[in-house]
């Protein structure tokens, strides 16, 4: 919603901020709670979407305020807050196993945990719970680490991970270093992993990522693009890979390198619209901006652009000078 005489604008479906561009910091330990009533408010269309800015705000609130009151959401939010904590009567859904997890975990590590009664965390063995969680529940209960598929973060994990020894422990022992920023480990960690002969590929490809993404945070730019290249090489049909490394070659000031790796792609991923777009860019970056110019007018489409990424639209200003930005290629929030 716009407000008028250049005030921010605020999203429906941005929570508890503003937009969904902004996000709030939560202290550890704290609680937020709150309600929320959905509904048509059946506003008068002539003075919600008139001229009268506080015209139509009155009226939508007292809209609001004759459907549902303010009072009967504060008692909502009061029964809410006494009912959570009662054991469920019947269990219409279970969620993911990692709540078993860190209950699990916690236990090992002799550290307080919350009160299950309203939110029983069941160890239930289903494939999904299987391959997410198992291999994390087995290193707690001490048997050796063959590798998992998914992440954790934690002092105790480390310290499982680095009695173990093993490459896979290696590797997600450099992630978690990587996650808080102790990029000399991290860089140190994936070499270990990567020297170890019984490191799986996938494990391989993520750990030169994770290795290049570190050096390039280190200002080894040469280092971390060869090595974002040699990642994106070992698993050529990686789709996320490959656009991230043609991206931060770009930014990075490799735009050749991105070129080479698009040509180097197998059969059909040089035809999507993320690649496509890179490869403009880059062409662009090279001195061949007739030609990035040529593909932004054959048209490119970018299913998973962001709301608010304005690279496509920038690049065409720049290859197109004097011509509009075609409506299919403005995303920007302006």
């Amino acid at each position: 919603m716009a407000q008028p005489r250049g005030w921010p604008y605020a999203e429906i479906q941005a929570g508890l901020a503003q937009t969904q561009f902004e996000h709030l910091s939560m202290p550890a330990g704290a609680e937020w709670s709150w309600v929320e009533a959905y509904g048509n408010a059946k506003l008068d269309p002539a003075t919600s979407h008139g001229q009268d800015w506080d015209a139509a705000v009155t009226h939508a609130s007292a809209r609001l305020e004759d459907l549902v009151p303010d009072a009967e959401l504060e008692v909502a939010l009061a029964e809410a807050a006494r009912n959570y904590a009662l054991p469920p009567d019947e269990m219409l859904v279970r969620g993911s196993a990692w709540g078993a997890l860190e209950s699990a975990r916690r236990r090992h590590s002799g550290r307080k945990w919350l009160d299950e009664v309203g939110t029983p965390f069941a160890d239930d063995a289903t494939p999904e719970a299987i391959e997410e969680t198992g291999p994390w529940h087995s290193l707690l209960d001490g048997a050796s680490f063959l590798g998992a598929g998914t992440f954790v973060a934690g002092d105790d994990w480390e310290e499982l991970l680095a009695k173990d020894g093993g490459a896979e422990a290696q590797f997600h022992l450099a992630t978690m270093k990587h996650a808080r920023q102790d990029l000399g480990g991290a860089i140190a960690g994936y070499g270990a992993a990567l020297i170890a002969e019984d490191l799986s590929l996938r494990s391989k490809v993520l750990a030169t990522r994770g290795r290049a993404l570190a050096l390039l945070a280190t200002n080894k730019t040469d280092n971390g693009l060869a090595e974002l290249a040699a990642a994106s090489r070992l698993e050529p049909s990686n789709l996320p890979l490959l656009s991230e490394a043609m991206t931060l070659s770009i930014r990075h000031g490799d735009p050749a390198q991105a070129l080479a790796l698009a040509s180097e792609a197998p059969d059909g991923m040089s035809d999507v619209g993320r690649v496509r777009f890179l490869t403009a860019l880059a062409l662009a970056g090279v001195g061949q901006g007739r030609e990035a110019a040529a593909m932004l007018r054959d048209g490119v489409e970018i299913p998973d652009i962001r709301e608010g990424e304005d690279g496509i639209a920038e690049l065409w200003q720049e290859v197109c000078p004097g011509e509009p930005v075609p409506a299919g290629y403005r995303f920007g929030m302006h």
